[in-house]
Formats: C-alpha cells, structure tokens, sequence
C-alpha cells in the first residue's frame, strides 16, 4: 500500500467511525462499540456489511494509534536529557614525607676527596639529602662558580634502597652564585637507578 492509499485509508475509516482525525485510542473504541451495537445481526441488522466496515475501520484507527503512540514514545525516550554521570569523590592522596638526612663527616671526607683528584673546576660536596619517595635533592653550601663545577655526593640505588659509594659529577655553569642543577634523564637513569628527580641547591 503506497502512503497516498495509507492516508485515503484512514481518512474512509475515519469518517466509517464518525471520528476526528486526532480522536484517542478511548474515542475511537467507544465510537466503534457504538456502531457494533447498533449494526450487530441480533439488533436486527438487515446487513452484516456495514458491520463488517465498522470493524476493519475500528482495527486500522486502532493499529495505527498503537503505532503513533510507540513511535511518540521512542522519539520521547531519544529526546530525554541523559541523566549526568555520578561524580566521583576525588581521591586525595596523601602527601610523601620529606625525609631529611645529614650527611656525615666521613662519607663528606670521601666526597671531598673525590673532587679533589680534579684540580680543574671548583669543587663542591653535599651535605645534606632530602628524599620525597624518589625524588632526591642534594644540598650544597657553597655556591655555584662560573664555569665547570664539580660536586660529589653519596648515590642512593633505589633498586636495593641502600646507599651506594659516593660519585661526582661535572657540569658548566655560565653563572656564580647561590642556584640549583636538575640532572638531566640521561645522567639520572645512569647514576641513580629508580629516582624519578635529582635536583641540587648550591647556597640556598
């Protein structure tokens, strides 16, 4: 059935029923008892067509008000606002402790013999390491020289968690006074195994 015989059809079942073209499921049903009532052989209807158009009316009007009413319902159910997602408590970790950790004399002795046996450069030992989880920071009381710097401090090997020999670096600074040296990633994975950061503070 193309839609031009769809409407016609509806439009002879409406005017069958004596309903409007918006008539709810109920208006449609009770015009439709009406009518059966009335055409029904036991009232003494002469014909059994009349009853039998009041039917196939009644069953298209009914179908397609189904059919309305299911597509209301989907395009109603698509339309609706999506209920917002519940938001999470955010979690709050709690902060690393820095542990703070003087170095003692001895291992300071063996650093500053370390940086001894290079004459060239100015040469600086820690004194202090601050640890939070596996960031190291190394202090230096002396300040930075301009040029090359040498500065030798215990290593901490995270792979075993135990303090390793002390080692020194080398590194050139364009400028003298108090400041701070992050060690490249490169130097770090290589001389610090399992730190995540290594920074010095000279003079701060």
């Amino acid at each position: 059935m193309s839609p031009f015989q769809k409407v016609r059809a509806v439009s002879e079942a409406q005017t069958i029923l004596g309903v409007e073209m918006d008539a709810t499921d109920r208006e449609i049903h009770a015009a439709w008892k009406k009518l059966a009532f009335k055409l029904h052989p036991d009232r003494g209807a002469p014909d059994s067509s009349a009853l039998a158009q009041v039917n196939a009316a009644y069953t298209l009007l009914k179908n397609r008000a189904k059919s309305l009413a299911t597509r209301h319902d989907e395009t109603k159910t698509a339309n609706a606002p999506t209920a917002p997602r519940p938001v999470r408590p955010r979690t709050v970790r709690p902060s690393m402790p820095v542990r703070i950790a003087q170095i003692d004399h001895a291992t300071r002795a063996a650093c500053a013999a370390l940086v001894a046996k290079e004459p060239q450069g100015h040469g600086h030992v820690a004194i202090r390491l601050e640890r939070t989880g596996r960031k190291l920071v190394y202090i230096v009381e002396t300040a930075l020289a301009e040029g090359v710097n040498r500065v030798a401090m215990p290593v901490v090997d995270f792979g075993d968690g135990r303090k390793a020999g002390p080692n020194a670096i080398a590194f050139r600074s364009s400028k003298a006074g108090p400041g701070t040296l992050e060690l490249p990633d490169s130097v770090r994975e290589n001389m610090f195994p399992g730190a995540t950061s290594v920074l010095f503070r000279f003079a701060l």
